[in-house]
């Protein structure tokens, strides 16, 4: 189960809201699969060991428009 009061995923949510433009594509986005994330929903990975960092990578990537 998912610890949305978590600082980490409450930092990554409002990056990717940020970055996406809304709250509501950032969970749409979040819950999908993710290409720069080998296919990997965001979700899952926020809360494993070290996968946080990949996915504020992606979104930074994205954020800068570096991001294919």
């Amino acid at each position: 189960m998912f610890d949305y009061s978590d600082p980490q995923y409450k930092e990554l949510f409002a990056l990717a809201t940020e970055v996406l433009g809304s709250s509501e594509m950032a969970v749409a986005w979040m819950n999908g699969p993710a290409l720069g994330l080998n296919g990997s929903r965001p979700i899952d990975l926020i809360f494993g060991p070290n996968s946080a960092e990949d996915v504020k990578a992606l979104l930074d990537r994205m954020h800068y428009g570096i991001y294919h």
